[in-house]
């Protein structure tokens, strides 16, 4: 195969690679709205149900719980605010300089005097007197509106005629907490939050992960780490890139994918109009294939620094077979890795010979494709996960190849067995898709179509 025609195969693979959006939606009983919940099973992870959608939201820790529950703030003012009773837990850990039971960041909140124990001279500590209903800078009872209390229970609240002060309103006891950081957060999780078996709690049918572009990201049953956090986020943040078409965006979040835009400058003899016209072409593509598909995330598996997601997805009702995408942990910071490329550091090299005997020697797969012998950078490729057992197919000619050659041949035996599991071992959206499409077409068998995202062409085969 020419060598310019490989890297505009590359390229095509490389730009279109995998992309689809969506959500997932499921309804839950009205009983866990707003509440905290706490694993009691497991290591006492806590999770917050918002009581808007009825979604529970992983709360890894004090400072991400304040930001996700900031964020899911309802605006109030100040006079609506003191209508609901306030909330103290002796359990709680602040400084309270005046020694009155009230700490110095809820006095600063009530606008009373963190050093003065006393704020309106009455002669009861401002404790007391918030403890038991009373106003603590005057004279007189809170005035409570129990119904405004219940209408808003479990919410976030924020006081929009102040600085944004945050308040939880507690559901088991219908008062507002005050939540002025991640320390307050913590503390409201752990001493508000109420035990819960993982047998109930998955009784809560969906987790909802929001990751930094606002998008649902679909479903993860486990409790995240803040590496799988990290990949949700490089998730999003790629498939919102997918949606706009986004090209550059999306190869700024892929390992090394600055080499896409090398080989089109390459192709193109750096004709800036043909490279924009290609990516504009590229773009649009993308956009079919994304049309009609949503998604959930069904798990994560992260081994060294390598890590592989789970997917399942429908696209126009149809339920699709589970896909996998490939990430790679690069100096600390998560990146896409589609090929399962590998830059070895610090290695130069001759020539393409020298690159695939590094790569054999340090059991990778050669990158041949990727090897620039000019500057001598050296690229290899992971081996691909083998996530069912297709050692029957007997293949070991196609294994010795390099990449495109390998994808090619796979292909070849799809073909003559009319086997669709010859299209598994290809690691290539497109390549897999022309393989797809062919035995579909051979066997007769549109629901061989499943295996394919971009299905259009698949199914057009049986109108």
């Amino acid at each position: 195969m020419n060598k310019y025609l490989k890297l505009f195969f590359l390229l095509i693979l490389i730009f279109i690679g995998f992309s689809f959006t969506g959500t997932s939606v499921l309804s839950m009983d009205n009983q866990h709205l707003g509440k905290i919940y706490l694993q009691v099973e497991s290591h006492g992870e806590a999770w917050y149900v918002n009581p808007v959608d009825g979604k529970r939201i992983y709360l890894m820790d004090g400072a991400t719980a304040y930001s996700l529950m900031r964020d899911l703030g309802l605006g109030i003012t100040d006079d609506d605010l003191n209508k609901i009773p306030i909330g103290l837990e002796d359990r709680f850990v602040e400084l309270d300089s005046d020694s009155d039971g009230l700490s110095d960041r809820l006095e600063e909140a009530l606008k009373s005097d963190p050093n003065n124990a006393d704020t309106d001279g009455d002669g009861f500590l401002d404790g007391i007197e918030v403890k038991n209903g009373y106003n603590p800078l005057g004279s007189g009872r809170q005035l409570i509106n129990n119904s405004l209390s219940n209408k808003l229970s479990g919410k976030i609240l924020l006081q929009v005629e102040s600085k944004g002060e945050a308040w939880y309103i507690n559901p088991a006891d219908g008062k507002r907490y005050y939540m002025s950081g991640g320390d307050s957060a913590y503390q409201i999780m752990r001493y508000l939050g109420v035990g819960i078996t993982n047998n109930d709690l998955a009784k809560i049918q969906i987790v909802e992960v929001i990751g930094e572009n606002n998008q649902i990201v679909g479903v993860i049953e486990n409790v995240l780490t803040q590496d799988e956090l990290a990949i949700v986020n490089l998730f999003d943040s790629y498939m919102a890139a997918n949606k706009e078409g986004d090209l550059d965006a999306m190869l700024g979040l892929t390992y090394y994918g600055q080499v896409g835009d090398l080989y089109l400058n390459m192709i193109y003899d750096n004709d800036q109009e043909k490279v924009l016209e290609l990516k504009v072409t590229l773009r649009n593509m993308k956009k079919d294939i994304v049309s009609g598909i949503e998604y959930e995330i069904d798990e994560i598996e992260i081994e060294d620094n390598t890590a592989i997601i789970a997917v399942n997805s429908t696209k126009n009702q149809h339920i699709k077979e589970v896909r996998y995408f490939y990430f790679i942990n690069d100096e600390d910071t998560w990146k896409m890795n589609q090929f399962g490329l590998y830059h070895p550091p610090d290695i130069v090299v001759e020539n393409f010979s020298e690159c695939n005997a590094y790569c054999e020697q340090n059991n990778y797969n050669p990158g041949e494709n990727f090897t620039n012998e000019e500057s001598g950078e050296c690229y290899c490729m992971h081996e691909v996960p083998e996530l069912e057992d297709l050692s029957y197919l007997e293949v070991e000619e196609c294994e010795v190849k390099g990449s495109l050659s390998q994808w090619s041949c796979y292909l070849s035996y799809a073909e003559s067995a009319k086997n669709e599991d010859y299209c598994k071992k290809i690691n290539s959206v497109t390549v897999s898709k022309s393989c797809y499409e062919e035995v579909a077409l051979e066997k007769n068998d549109m629901s061989i179509c499943r295996f394919l995202w971009d299905d259009s062409v698949c199914l057009s085969q049986f109108e």
